[in-house]
Protein backbone atom coordinates (compact mmCIF):
# COMPACT_ATOMS: atom_id res chain seq x y z
CA UNK A 1 0.00 0.00 0.00
CA UNK A 2 1.29 2.93 -1.15
CA UNK A 3 2.66 5.73 1.80
CA UNK A 4 0.37 9.17 2.13
CA UNK A 5 2.57 11.61 4.31
CA UNK A 6 0.48 13.97 6.10
CA UNK A 7 0.25 17.94 5.20
CA UNK A 8 1.19 20.14 7.91
CA UNK A 9 -1.86 22.14 9.02
CA UNK A 10 0.44 24.76 10.17
CA UNK A 11 3.55 26.23 8.48
CA UNK A 12 7.27 25.54 9.80
CA UNK A 13 8.61 28.15 11.93
CA UNK A 14 11.81 27.54 9.70
CA UNK A 15 10.07 28.19 6.14
CA UNK A 16 10.15 31.16 4.33
CA UNK A 17 7.14 31.85 3.50
CA UNK A 18 5.75 32.00 7.20
CA UNK A 19 8.66 34.58 8.29
CA UNK A 20 7.83 36.69 4.94
CA UNK A 21 3.87 36.72 6.01
CA UNK A 22 4.23 37.10 10.28
CA UNK A 23 7.09 40.03 9.74
CA UNK A 24 5.40 42.92 8.47
CA UNK A 25 2.35 42.19 11.26
CA UNK A 26 5.52 42.18 13.80
CA UNK A 27 6.41 45.09 12.07
CA UNK A 28 3.79 46.81 12.65
CA UNK A 29 3.03 46.23 16.44
CA UNK A 30 6.50 47.96 17.08
CA UNK A 31 5.88 50.87 14.59
CA UNK A 32 2.29 50.84 16.50
CA UNK A 33 3.95 50.76 20.02
CA UNK A 34 6.73 53.33 19.15
CA UNK A 35 4.43 55.89 17.41
CA UNK A 36 1.66 55.82 19.75
CA UNK A 37 3.16 55.69 23.17
CA UNK A 38 4.27 58.71 25.68
CA UNK A 39 7.10 57.14 27.16
CA UNK A 40 8.55 55.63 24.02
CA UNK A 41 9.07 52.04 23.48
CA UNK A 42 12.56 52.66 22.39
CA UNK A 43 13.60 49.08 20.97
CA UNK A 44 16.85 50.51 19.58
CA UNK A 45 17.78 52.49 22.89
CA UNK A 46 19.15 50.63 25.46
CA UNK A 47 22.01 51.70 27.98
CA UNK A 48 22.41 49.52 30.71
CA UNK A 49 25.86 49.77 33.24
CA UNK A 50 27.02 48.02 36.04
CA UNK A 51 27.25 50.54 38.18
CA UNK A 52 23.60 50.95 39.93
CA UNK A 53 22.73 47.07 38.86
CA UNK A 54 23.40 45.15 41.53
CA UNK A 55 22.62 41.29 39.55
CA UNK A 56 24.91 43.08 37.23
CA UNK A 57 27.82 44.05 39.21
CA UNK A 58 27.51 40.56 40.71
CA UNK A 59 28.47 38.80 37.64
CA UNK A 60 31.53 41.55 37.33
CA UNK A 61 32.42 40.34 41.16
CA UNK A 62 32.47 36.74 40.03
CA UNK A 63 35.46 37.54 37.69
CA UNK A 64 37.33 38.87 40.57
CA UNK A 65 36.61 35.41 42.75
CA UNK A 66 34.22 36.99 44.68
CA UNK A 67 30.30 36.71 45.50
CA UNK A 68 29.85 40.76 47.66
CA UNK A 69 29.44 43.55 45.64
CA UNK A 70 32.20 46.35 46.02
CA UNK A 71 29.67 48.62 47.34
CA UNK A 72 25.90 48.82 48.46
CA UNK A 73 22.86 49.93 46.82
CA UNK A 74 19.73 50.04 47.67
CA UNK A 75 17.96 46.32 47.33
CA UNK A 76 21.00 44.67 48.59
CA UNK A 77 21.94 42.50 52.00
CA UNK A 78 24.12 43.97 54.45
CA UNK A 79 25.89 41.23 56.87
CA UNK A 80 27.21 43.80 59.50
CA UNK A 81 28.66 41.60 61.31
CA UNK A 82 31.04 40.66 58.38
CA UNK A 83 30.59 44.02 56.62
CA UNK A 84 29.76 42.55 53.17
CA UNK A 85 27.33 43.57 50.65
CA UNK A 86 25.62 40.81 48.75
CA UNK A 87 23.21 40.70 45.62
CA UNK A 88 19.47 39.31 46.65
CA UNK A 89 18.29 39.04 42.97
CA UNK A 90 17.84 35.59 41.19
CA UNK A 91 20.88 34.54 39.22
CA UNK A 92 19.64 34.96 35.64
CA UNK A 93 20.81 38.53 35.66
CA UNK A 94 23.86 37.32 37.37
CA UNK A 95 24.91 35.01 35.04
CA UNK A 96 23.98 37.31 31.86
CA UNK A 97 26.53 39.82 33.75
CA UNK A 98 28.95 37.61 33.93
CA UNK A 99 28.48 36.18 30.44
CA UNK A 100 28.42 39.66 29.20
CA UNK A 101 31.81 41.01 30.67
CA UNK A 102 33.84 38.13 30.02
CA UNK A 103 35.89 39.21 26.79
CA UNK A 104 36.61 42.12 28.70
CA UNK A 105 38.26 39.98 31.77
CA UNK A 106 41.53 39.09 29.69
CA UNK A 107 42.36 42.78 28.90
CA UNK A 108 45.50 43.69 31.40
CA UNK A 109 43.58 45.62 33.72
CA UNK A 110 40.03 44.60 33.85
CA UNK A 111 37.24 47.74 34.58
CA UNK A 112 35.52 47.75 37.25
CA UNK A 113 32.19 48.85 35.80
CA UNK A 114 31.02 48.22 32.71
CA UNK A 115 28.35 49.59 30.03
CA UNK A 116 26.31 47.47 27.82
CA UNK A 117 24.12 48.99 24.78
CA UNK A 118 23.68 46.16 22.63
CA UNK A 119 23.65 43.27 24.70
CA UNK A 120 20.14 44.31 26.76
CA UNK A 121 18.96 45.00 22.76
CA UNK A 122 19.55 41.23 22.26
CA UNK A 123 18.23 40.22 25.46
CA UNK A 124 15.09 41.78 26.24
CA UNK A 125 14.08 44.10 23.25
CA UNK A 126 14.55 41.00 20.44
CA UNK A 127 13.22 38.17 22.29
CA UNK A 128 10.15 39.88 23.73
CA UNK A 129 7.95 40.61 20.64
CA UNK A 130 9.45 37.84 18.89
CA UNK A 131 8.63 35.05 21.42
CA UNK A 132 5.25 36.67 22.08
CA UNK A 133 3.87 36.77 18.58
CA UNK A 134 5.27 33.27 18.11
CA UNK A 135 3.43 31.76 21.43
CA UNK A 136 0.09 33.58 20.62
CA UNK A 137 0.10 32.59 16.41
CA UNK A 138 0.21 29.22 17.99
CA UNK A 139 -2.14 29.32 20.35
CA UNK A 140 -4.82 31.06 18.42
CA UNK A 141 -4.08 28.83 15.06
CA UNK A 142 -4.40 25.60 16.80
CA UNK A 143 -7.93 26.08 18.28
CA UNK A 144 -9.79 28.34 15.85
CA UNK A 145 -12.00 25.84 14.70
CA UNK A 146 -12.79 24.99 18.12
CA UNK A 147 -13.83 27.76 19.77
CA UNK A 148 -15.84 29.25 16.56
CA UNK A 149 -18.82 27.34 18.28
CA UNK A 150 -19.19 26.30 21.32
CA UNK A 151 -21.55 23.09 21.21
CA UNK A 152 -19.84 22.13 18.15
CA UNK A 153 -17.21 18.53 18.74
CA UNK A 154 -13.91 18.95 18.33
CA UNK A 155 -12.11 17.88 15.12
CA UNK A 156 -9.98 15.16 15.73
CA UNK A 157 -7.47 13.89 13.13
CA UNK A 158 -7.46 10.74 12.10
CA UNK A 159 -4.65 8.37 11.17
CA UNK A 160 -5.45 5.21 8.77
CA UNK A 161 -4.58 2.01 11.16
CA UNK A 162 -1.14 1.05 9.43
CA UNK A 163 -1.05 -2.06 6.93
CA UNK A 164 1.72 -4.52 6.63
CA UNK A 165 3.94 -3.37 3.88
CA UNK A 166 6.16 -6.04 1.85
CA UNK A 167 9.15 -6.71 3.04
CA UNK A 168 11.63 -9.05 4.77
CA UNK A 169 9.23 -11.89 6.10
CA UNK A 170 5.74 -9.70 4.81
CA UNK A 171 6.94 -7.64 8.24
CA UNK A 172 5.44 -4.29 8.60
CA UNK A 173 8.26 -1.65 7.87
CA UNK A 174 7.09 0.43 11.28
CA UNK A 175 6.05 3.74 8.78
CA UNK A 176 3.12 5.10 9.53
CA UNK A 177 0.16 5.24 6.99
CA UNK A 178 -1.27 8.77 7.49
CA UNK A 179 -4.26 10.01 5.94
CA UNK A 180 -3.96 13.00 3.71
CA UNK A 181 -5.68 16.35 5.60
CA UNK A 182 -6.76 19.37 4.20
CA UNK A 183 -3.82 22.12 3.65
CA UNK A 184 -4.60 25.33 5.90
CA UNK A 185 -6.28 27.87 3.90
CA UNK A 186 -5.31 30.97 3.36
CA UNK A 187 -7.83 32.70 5.11
CA UNK A 188 -7.64 30.89 8.39
CA UNK A 189 -3.66 31.61 8.20
CA UNK A 190 -4.19 35.78 7.77
CA UNK A 191 -6.61 35.79 10.66
CA UNK A 192 -3.95 33.76 12.66
CA UNK A 193 -1.39 36.58 11.69
CA UNK A 194 -4.09 38.87 12.62
CA UNK A 195 -5.11 38.12 15.76
CA UNK A 196 -1.45 37.59 16.87
CA UNK A 197 -0.79 40.34 16.19
CA UNK A 198 -3.45 42.19 18.14
CA UNK A 199 -2.71 39.71 21.35
CA UNK A 200 1.00 40.84 20.83
CA UNK A 201 0.07 44.29 20.98
CA UNK A 202 -2.22 44.38 23.95
CA UNK A 203 0.33 42.07 26.02
CA UNK A 204 3.39 44.38 24.79
CA UNK A 205 1.45 47.80 24.90
CA UNK A 206 -1.71 47.20 27.20
CA UNK A 207 0.13 45.90 30.23
CA UNK A 208 3.06 46.97 32.79
CA UNK A 209 5.52 45.48 29.99
CA UNK A 210 5.78 49.00 28.51
CA UNK A 211 6.83 50.93 31.43
CA UNK A 212 9.28 48.28 32.66
CA UNK A 213 10.77 48.40 28.93
CA UNK A 214 11.34 52.31 29.88
CA UNK A 215 12.77 51.63 32.88
CA UNK A 216 14.90 48.28 32.06
CA UNK A 217 16.45 50.58 29.22
CA UNK A 218 18.38 52.62 31.95
CA UNK A 219 19.18 49.46 34.07
CA UNK A 220 16.54 48.95 36.35
CA UNK A 221 16.94 45.59 38.01
CA UNK A 222 13.46 44.62 38.93
CA UNK A 223 12.13 45.60 35.46
CA UNK A 224 14.97 43.70 33.62
CA UNK A 225 13.40 40.54 35.71
CA UNK A 226 10.19 41.49 34.72
CA UNK A 227 10.96 41.58 30.98
CA UNK A 228 12.96 38.58 31.45
CA UNK A 229 10.23 36.48 33.05
CA UNK A 230 7.89 37.34 30.07
CA UNK A 231 9.93 35.11 27.72
CA UNK A 232 10.01 32.76 30.43
CA UNK A 233 6.23 32.36 31.16
CA UNK A 234 5.37 32.75 27.64
CA UNK A 235 7.55 29.54 26.68
CA UNK A 236 6.00 27.72 29.42
CA UNK A 237 2.71 28.30 29.22
CA UNK A 238 2.63 28.04 25.18
CA UNK A 239 4.19 24.70 25.08
CA UNK A 240 2.17 23.29 27.90
CA UNK A 241 -1.08 24.30 25.85
CA UNK A 242 0.66 23.47 22.80
CA UNK A 243 2.85 20.54 21.69
CA UNK A 244 4.14 19.83 25.49
CA UNK A 245 7.79 18.92 25.34
CA UNK A 246 8.64 19.08 28.58
CA UNK A 247 12.26 20.04 27.47
CA UNK A 248 11.30 23.28 26.00
CA UNK A 249 8.69 24.06 28.85
CA UNK A 250 11.78 23.33 31.64
CA UNK A 251 13.91 26.11 30.06
CA UNK A 252 10.89 28.52 29.87
CA UNK A 253 10.08 27.62 33.89
CA UNK A 254 13.95 28.31 34.01
CA UNK A 255 14.16 31.99 32.60
CA UNK A 256 11.22 32.56 34.42
CA UNK A 257 12.09 31.18 38.12
CA UNK A 258 15.96 32.75 37.58
CA UNK A 259 14.14 36.13 37.21
CA UNK A 260 11.31 36.06 39.55
CA UNK A 261 11.47 33.60 42.47
CA UNK A 262 7.64 32.88 42.94
CA UNK A 263 6.99 31.78 38.83
CA UNK A 264 8.50 28.59 40.16
CA UNK A 265 4.37 27.60 41.65
CA UNK A 266 4.11 27.00 37.78
CA UNK A 267 6.08 23.88 37.76
CA UNK A 268 3.02 22.26 39.45
CA UNK A 269 1.12 22.38 36.44
CA UNK A 270 4.57 21.37 34.57
CA UNK A 271 4.40 18.04 36.22
CA UNK A 272 0.75 17.26 35.54
CA UNK A 273 1.19 18.03 31.92
CA UNK A 274 4.35 15.59 32.36
CA UNK A 275 2.35 12.78 34.15
CA UNK A 276 -0.53 12.67 31.51
CA UNK A 277 -1.54 10.07 29.56
CA UNK A 278 -3.70 12.04 27.40
CA UNK A 279 -1.18 11.38 23.92
CA UNK A 280 -1.09 7.91 24.42
CA UNK A 281 -4.07 7.11 24.66
CA UNK A 282 -5.09 9.17 22.04
CA UNK A 283 -2.49 7.16 19.90
CA UNK A 284 -4.42 4.23 20.95
CA UNK A 285 -7.64 5.72 19.84
CA UNK A 286 -7.00 6.96 16.62
CA UNK A 287 -4.96 3.36 15.77
CA UNK A 288 -1.45 5.43 15.33
CA UNK A 289 1.76 3.38 14.99
CA UNK A 290 4.58 5.24 17.54
CA UNK A 291 7.72 5.41 15.66
CA UNK A 292 10.34 3.07 16.71
CA UNK A 293 12.90 4.10 18.79
CA UNK A 294 15.76 2.78 16.32
CA UNK A 295 19.62 4.32 17.29
CA UNK A 296 18.73 6.21 20.24
CA UNK A 297 19.67 4.31 23.15
CA UNK A 298 18.60 6.14 26.92
CA UNK A 299 19.39 3.39 29.46
CA UNK A 300 16.89 2.66 31.62
CA UNK A 301 14.40 5.63 30.20
CA UNK A 302 14.32 3.42 26.97
CA UNK A 303 11.68 1.16 28.98
CA UNK A 304 9.92 3.49 31.26
CA UNK A 305 6.66 4.38 29.71
CA UNK A 306 5.99 7.84 28.55
CA UNK A 307 4.41 9.34 31.04
CA UNK A 308 6.73 7.85 33.69
CA UNK A 309 9.66 9.03 31.55
CA UNK A 310 8.27 12.43 31.16
CA UNK A 311 8.00 12.77 34.63
CA UNK A 312 11.22 12.10 35.37
CA UNK A 313 12.71 14.59 32.56
CA UNK A 314 10.12 17.16 34.69
CA UNK A 315 11.32 16.55 38.14
CA UNK A 316 15.30 16.22 37.36
CA UNK A 317 14.98 19.80 35.44
CA UNK A 318 12.73 21.14 38.56
CA UNK A 319 15.95 19.85 40.91
CA UNK A 320 18.33 21.78 38.68
CA UNK A 321 16.52 24.87 38.28
CA UNK A 322 15.60 24.71 42.42
CA UNK A 323 19.48 23.67 43.05
CA UNK A 324 21.41 26.91 41.67
CA UNK A 325 19.71 29.84 43.29
CA UNK A 326 19.22 27.68 46.91
CA UNK A 327 23.00 27.18 46.41
CA UNK A 328 23.91 31.16 45.87
CA UNK A 329 22.08 31.49 49.09
CA UNK A 330 23.92 29.01 50.94
CA UNK A 331 27.22 30.35 50.04
CA UNK A 332 25.95 34.27 50.72
CA UNK A 333 23.82 33.96 53.65
CA UNK A 334 24.40 30.44 55.27
CA UNK A 335 21.34 29.21 54.40
CA UNK A 336 19.49 27.33 51.02
CA UNK A 337 16.05 28.77 51.77
CA UNK A 338 17.96 32.21 53.44
CA UNK A 339 16.74 35.00 50.17
CA UNK A 340 18.72 37.73 52.24
CA UNK A 341 15.29 39.53 51.74
CA UNK A 342 15.27 40.91 55.21
CA UNK A 343 18.78 41.84 55.58
CA UNK A 344 18.00 45.01 52.66
CA UNK A 345 16.36 46.89 55.91
CA UNK A 346 20.02 46.57 57.87
CA UNK A 347 20.31 50.49 59.35
CA UNK A 348 17.59 51.44 57.54
CA UNK A 349 14.59 53.17 58.32
CA UNK A 350 11.44 53.68 55.90
CA UNK A 351 7.98 52.36 55.66
CA UNK A 352 9.11 49.68 54.05
CA UNK A 353 11.98 49.02 56.57
CA UNK A 354 9.46 49.20 60.04
CA UNK A 355 6.51 47.12 58.12
CA UNK A 356 9.08 44.50 57.10
CA UNK A 357 10.84 44.45 60.96
CA UNK A 358 7.05 45.10 62.70
CA UNK A 359 5.47 41.59 60.83
CA UNK A 360 7.65 40.20 58.39
CA UNK A 361 8.32 40.46 54.64
CA UNK A 362 4.85 38.08 54.18
CA UNK A 363 2.22 38.71 56.79
CA UNK A 364 -1.72 38.83 56.48
CA UNK A 365 -1.89 42.28 57.69
CA UNK A 366 -0.47 43.62 54.05
CA UNK A 367 -3.96 41.51 52.62
CA UNK A 368 -5.83 44.72 52.39
CA UNK A 369 -3.67 47.02 51.06
CA UNK A 370 -2.23 45.01 48.24
CA UNK A 371 -5.71 44.01 47.38
CA UNK A 372 -6.60 47.26 46.52
CA UNK A 373 -3.74 48.88 44.86
CA UNK A 374 -3.96 45.41 42.54
CA UNK A 375 -7.71 45.52 42.13
CA UNK A 376 -9.37 48.87 42.90
CA UNK A 377 -6.82 51.69 43.01
CA UNK A 378 -7.58 54.09 40.23
CA UNK A 379 -5.14 56.73 39.07
CA UNK A 380 -7.50 60.06 38.69
CA UNK A 381 -8.25 62.31 41.57
CA UNK A 382 -9.57 65.64 42.61
CA UNK A 383 -7.08 68.34 42.76
CA UNK A 384 -6.86 71.35 44.82
CA UNK A 385 -8.92 73.91 42.74
CA UNK A 386 -11.86 70.95 42.64
CA UNK A 387 -10.97 69.43 39.03
CA UNK A 388 -10.66 66.07 38.09
CA UNK A 389 -6.76 65.44 37.56
CA UNK A 390 -4.28 62.83 37.21
CA UNK A 391 -3.45 61.83 40.64
CA UNK A 392 -2.01 57.93 40.92
CA UNK A 393 -0.39 56.20 43.46
CA UNK A 394 3.19 55.46 43.43
CA UNK A 395 2.00 51.82 44.99
CA UNK A 396 -0.29 50.69 41.95
CA UNK A 397 -3.53 51.17 39.73
CA UNK A 398 -6.20 48.68 39.41
CA UNK A 399 -4.69 45.52 36.66
CA UNK A 400 -8.98 45.61 36.07
CA UNK A 401 -8.70 49.37 34.50
CA UNK A 402 -5.48 49.45 32.90
CA UNK A 403 -6.03 45.67 31.28
CA UNK A 404 -9.66 44.51 31.26
CA UNK A 405 -8.61 42.13 28.81
CA UNK A 406 -8.04 40.25 32.04
CA UNK A 407 -11.64 40.50 32.95
CA UNK A 408 -12.86 38.12 29.77
CA UNK A 409 -10.18 35.78 29.67
CA UNK A 410 -12.11 34.81 33.35
CA UNK A 411 -15.05 35.23 31.85
CA UNK A 412 -13.76 32.65 29.07
CA UNK A 413 -13.39 29.57 31.53
CA UNK A 414 -16.12 27.75 30.34
CA UNK A 415 -14.27 27.11 27.14
CA UNK A 416 -11.07 26.91 28.52
CA UNK A 417 -11.59 25.25 31.78
CA UNK A 418 -11.94 21.99 29.84
CA UNK A 419 -8.11 21.36 28.82
CA UNK A 420 -5.78 20.08 31.58
CA UNK A 421 -2.93 22.26 30.79
CA UNK A 422 -4.85 25.65 30.78
CA UNK A 423 -6.73 24.97 33.59
CA UNK A 424 -3.88 23.44 36.07
CA UNK A 425 -1.89 26.74 35.14
CA UNK A 426 -4.57 28.97 36.04
CA UNK A 427 -4.93 27.21 39.31
CA UNK A 428 -1.08 27.73 39.67
CA UNK A 429 -1.73 31.66 39.44
CA UNK A 430 -4.02 31.41 42.19
CA UNK A 431 -1.22 30.76 45.13
CA UNK A 432 1.24 33.19 43.54
CA UNK A 433 -1.23 35.64 43.06
CA UNK A 434 -1.92 35.37 46.93
CA UNK A 435 1.92 35.03 47.91
CA UNK A 436 2.13 38.82 46.21
CA UNK A 437 -0.98 40.24 48.31
CA UNK A 438 0.71 38.68 51.44
CA UNK A 439 4.07 40.46 50.74
CA UNK A 440 5.15 44.04 52.30
CA UNK A 441 6.19 45.71 49.46
CA UNK A 442 3.40 46.88 46.91
CA UNK A 443 6.17 46.72 43.99
CA UNK A 444 6.31 51.06 44.08
CA UNK A 445 7.14 53.03 42.49
CA UNK A 446 5.16 52.40 39.75
CA UNK A 447 2.96 55.03 38.96
CA UNK A 448 -0.75 54.36 36.63
CA UNK A 449 -0.02 50.27 37.00
CA UNK A 450 1.07 47.36 39.17
CA UNK A 451 3.87 45.66 37.36
CA UNK A 452 3.85 42.25 39.78
CA UNK A 453 0.71 41.18 37.55
CA UNK A 454 3.10 40.58 35.15
CA UNK A 455 4.06 37.52 36.51
CA UNK A 456 0.42 35.60 35.50
CA UNK A 457 -0.41 38.09 32.79
CA UNK A 458 1.42 36.86 29.90
CA UNK A 459 -0.03 33.17 31.43
CA UNK A 460 -3.42 34.19 31.60
CA UNK A 461 -3.25 35.78 27.85
CA UNK A 462 -1.97 32.26 26.45
CA UNK A 463 -4.65 30.17 27.98
CA UNK A 464 -7.50 32.84 27.07
CA UNK A 465 -5.87 33.47 23.75
CA UNK A 466 -8.17 31.23 21.81
CA UNK A 467 -11.40 31.94 23.58
CA UNK A 468 -10.60 36.07 23.39
CA UNK A 469 -10.24 35.55 19.48
CA UNK A 470 -13.27 34.08 17.84
CA UNK A 471 -17.07 34.78 18.01
CA UNK A 472 -18.33 38.30 19.32
CA UNK A 473 -15.21 38.16 22.06
CA UNK A 474 -12.96 39.63 19.03
CA UNK A 475 -14.65 42.86 19.06
CA UNK A 476 -14.55 42.98 22.94
CA UNK A 477 -10.64 42.12 22.58
CA UNK A 478 -10.00 44.95 20.09
CA UNK A 479 -11.94 47.34 22.44
CA UNK A 480 -10.18 46.07 25.36
CA UNK A 481 -6.88 46.47 23.64
CA UNK A 482 -7.53 49.77 22.46
CA UNK A 483 -8.31 51.23 25.42
CA UNK A 484 -5.20 49.75 27.25
CA UNK A 485 -2.90 50.85 24.52
CA UNK A 486 -3.95 54.13 24.46
CA UNK A 487 -3.84 54.40 28.20
CA UNK A 488 -0.39 53.47 28.95
CA UNK A 489 0.46 55.61 25.65
CA UNK A 490 -0.72 58.66 27.66
CA UNK A 491 1.23 57.63 30.89
CA UNK A 492 2.90 60.98 32.07
CA UNK A 493 0.31 63.20 29.70
CA UNK A 494 -2.43 62.41 31.04
CA UNK A 495 -2.98 65.72 32.91
CA UNK A 496 -2.40 67.88 29.84
CA UNK A 497 -5.09 65.69 28.12
CA UNK A 498 -7.39 66.52 31.02
CA UNK A 499 -6.36 70.03 31.78
CA UNK A 500 -7.89 70.39 27.78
Amino acid sequence: MMTVKTRRRHWSWGSGAWILSAAPWLLMVLVVLELANGLGAGWLRWEVTTTWNPAFLEGLSWWHGQLSLPYRLWDTAYLAEIDKVYNVFPPLQSIIGFLATAPLQWTPEAPQLVEMRVLPLLLFGVPLPIVGYVVFYRRVGGKIADYSEPGRPRPRLRIANPSPTPGRGGAPSGKRQNAKTPKCQPSIVNRQLLWAAVLTLGWLGGTAVLPCIQEARHGGVHHINHLLSQVGLLLLAGELVGRRRIGVALIGLLIACWSRQMTGLYGVALLVVAWQTETSKRRESTGETPVPQSGRNLGLLTVMPGYVRRMVVAVIGLAVIAAVPMGLNWAKFGSPLESGYELIYVDRDHELARDARAHGLWSPKFIARNAYYMNAAIPWGFTEDGGLGWRPSEHGTSIWLTTPLLAFVLLGAGAWWREVPARTLMLCSVPLICILLLYHGTGRLQYGYWRFALDFIPVWLVVGGCWLTTGWRRYATLGCVAWSVTYFAMLGRWDEVMRV
